[in-house]
């Protein structure tokens, strides 16, 4: 794609879909182009991004995800998680435990762009947690049978407790099983917990009161990405 931009105002004036492998000129596009007052660009895709750099060749470069954070150009939401989706491999169906975890991919992009900045965002980043935990879960129990374990394990402790019995020995599994995952899940906790702390902190200074701490368990207003509600906590 090739394009011409007014410099004082920033305008695109006029603009051809060719691909940079015919090597077209301003003259091209614009036989009374001006270089004293216009900008002869190319970009490689078909598509102007949004939002983007000029290098000193004129070569349009898409801004990387780093620059919009740092311009306030993106936030924690549905625009970082389309960029994440369209950095995600394309193709193949991704296995249900990597799509399951775009989730915790987007938190952990967040908080590295320094975008979760309210406890709003602290919020809907626990609720997100809680169902990548509940989705993890049922790809090792079934729904009920979770119930079912135990329910078991409380009728071999009102036998006596009887040797050999594999009731308990699938409890306890099933327990380990719950503190691995929700360990999985504890630095981020930790993280957004501490975000809470800071701003808690600076409420308090700048209006004399501190806000009502949460650990994800209240409805979030944040708009985020289509992700079902669970009660559970990882």
């Amino acid at each position: 794609m090739y394009l011409i931009r007014e410099k004082a105002r920033g305008v695109i004036v006029n603009e051809n879909p060719a691909p940079l492998g015919e090597e077209l000129t301003a003259k091209d596009l614009k036989p009374d182009f001006d270089a004293q007052t216009m900008e002869f660009l190319r970009y490689g895709g078909s598509e102007l991004p949004e939002h983007y750099n000029v290098d000193k060749t004129g070569l349009i470069l898409e801004k990387t995800v780093v620059e919009l954070a740092a311009e306030g150009l993106i936030s924690f939401g549905p625009e970082l998680a389309q960029y994440l989706e369209a950095e995600e491999p394309t193709g193949e169906a991704l296995p249900p435990e990597v799509a399951d975890a775009a989730s915790v991919r987007l938190i952990e992009l967040a908080l590295q762009l320094k975008l979760i900045k309210s406890v709003e965002d602290c919020q809907c980043a626990f609720e997100m947690l809680d169902e990548e935990f509940e989705m993890e879960l049922r790809r090792k129990y079934r729904p009920g049978y979770e119930n079912k374990i135990m329910k078991d394990c409380i009728e071999w402790l009102m036998a006596g407790k009887p040797k050999g019995d594999k009731r308990h020995a699938k409890y306890e599994t099933m327990q380990a099983s719950l503190a691995a995952i929700k360990e999985k899940y504890r630095p981020l906790r930790t993280e957004l917990k501490e975000i809470i702390k800071a701003l808690q902190g600076k409420s308090d200074r700048d209006q004399g009161k501190i806000p009502v701490v949460t650990d994800g368990t209240k409805r979030a207003v944040k708009a985020r990405p289509n992700i079902k509600k669970s009660n559970r906590k990882a």
